[in-house]
């Protein structure tokens, strides 16, 4: 499918691109700037970044379960008019 080939190999592959960034971002970036021991500034740094990037890990994960959305823009617009904004941090606590 060209869909599939442009999305990175599967459904979702931009929503997934796009939330590895800022993740990794923000991860790096809080882990810099924090103080003390390492596994306290890698603890903090990845729940920062998972609770920020995590709407955009909702994008993904509906994109790859074959919503009919694959542009994550155009999903992002669509979960909030027909979902509400709640839905955004379904399934937060069980990634963070």
């Amino acid at each position: 499918q060209v869909e599939c080939a442009s999305s990175f190999g599967f459904q979702g592959g931009k929503a997934h691109a796009l939330r590895e960034v800022g993740f990794n971002a923000i991860q790096l970036a809080t882990y810099d700037a924090t103080h003390g021991p390492s596994w306290a500034r890698g603890a903090a740094a990845a729940g920062l970044a998972a609770v920020v990037t995590h709407p955009m890990d909702v994008v993904k994960t509906r994109t790859a379960m074959g919503e009919d959305q694959t542009n994550p823009l155009a999903m992002t617009r669509d979960l909030w008019l027909h979902e509400g904004p709640g839905v955004f941090r379904l399934g937060l606590a069980q990634r963070v």
